[in-house]
């Protein structure tokens, strides 16, 4: 690992304390169904976790959102 990698690996770890509620809400409860205190997973094992919940957090999230949008269509057509 050279000096960026470790920069980048500190900066997405760093990144999950500036999350919104639900998103480390989410990401504790994935990395609590592991069986394996969060001080034990290696960096590979947390930096996958927090990429992988991130996916599916983005996905809902994007999700919501074009639910919201479909809904203010329906009222404004209506």
């Amino acid at each position: 690992m050279d000096e960026l990698n470790l920069i980048d690996v500190c900066q997405q770890i760093g990144s999950v304390a500036g999350s919104s509620y639900l998103f480390t809400a989410g990401l504790h409860r994935k990395l609590t169904a592991k069986n394996k205190p969060i001080g034990q997973l290696t960096v590979d094992e947390l930096l996958a976790a927090i990429n992988q919940y991130n996916d599916v957090f983005n996905c809902i999230d994007q999700h919501m959102a074009m639910r919201r949008k479909q809904k203010i269509f329906k009222i404004l057509g209506e």
